[in-house]
């Protein structure tokens, strides 16, 4: 699909032209391939795929807050005319989510929060040692340890490896960074639109504590755990995920 703002996005139209649209917003160091055919290509509805800037085929260098990945989010959204939607955002993806419901909350009508939380504990010498180009190969190490259940596949977890250990230095430091400096603890009550929230029950990253916490503090908010799967769940078990997610959907579709 052509980069509209210089953000590429992969384009899902369905012939159903359902409302609203989808709009998922990858995690850290990672691209919109992160997100499986099951969910990219949800039956029944518009699905648009970005990559951030800097990840991908998107222009642009890395983003070191949330709020600003939020405002070019929105800025997209207003050049390819998609004035509201549904966001699903998957770690940084789920924190952006949450922050553009509180900024722009004429702009969502729903979210599903996956495997991300209100603040972040990433380690911190993980941050560290992506900011340092002699051992960001130790961070990328970490991160692809940290990111899949004991019980996934080794030929999936080298696959997203693979991936991850592609991105610029320079990006994932300023996603880390990003997720590092993110704190909605005491503003989650504000959201008042129809939340999922959903992890992977051996999440390493981002624990299943933080997703509880979401659960707790968001108004009517869903909480969805996905058994033997870790911090990258949409891949690990992206049939389950997507089925949540349709459910959801339809049981919400009146509200949103």
């Amino acid at each position: 699909m052509p980069a509209t703002d210089g953000l590429y996005s992969f384009d899902f139209v369905s012939a159903a032209n359902a409302s609203p649209p989808l709009i998922l917003i990858h995690g850290v160091g990672v691209t919109h391939l992160s997100w499986p055919a099951e969910i990219r290509r949800l039956a029944g509805h518009d699905v648009y795929a970005l990559d951030l800037p800097g990840h991908g085929r998107s222009e642009g260098h890395g983003i070191q807050s949330i709020s600003a990945h939020v405002q070019v989010v929105a800025d997209w959204m207003d050049s390819k005319k998609l004035y509201r939607g549904f966001f699903i955002g998957h770690s940084m993806g789920g924190a952006i989510a949450l922050e553009m419901c509180r900024l722009h909350p004429q702009k969502i009508s729903g979210l599903a929060v996956i495997a991300s939380g209100a603040k972040f504990l990433f380690p911190h010498q993980l941050v560290e040692n992506a900011a340092n180009p002699a051992t960001f190969p130790a961070a990328i190490e970490e991160l692809r340890r940290l990111y899949f259940s004991a019980q996934t596949p080794a030929s999936l977890q080298t696959l997203a490896g693979g991936r991850l250990s592609e991105v610029r230095s320079s990006i994932l430091y300023a996603d880390l960074l990003a997720c590092s400096n993110f704190d909605m603890m005491d503003s989650l009550e504000t959201i008042a639109r129809p939340t999922l929230i959903l992890c992977g029950a051996d999440d390493q990253l981002t624990p299943v504590r933080l997703s509880q916490y979401l659960a707790t503090k968001i108004p009517g908010a869903q909480l969805e755990i996905v058994p033997e799967a870790g911090h990258m769940v949409i891949m690990e078990k992206p049939r389950e995920v997507a089925t949540r997610l349709e459910n959801f959907l339809n049981e919400n579709r009146w509200r949103l």
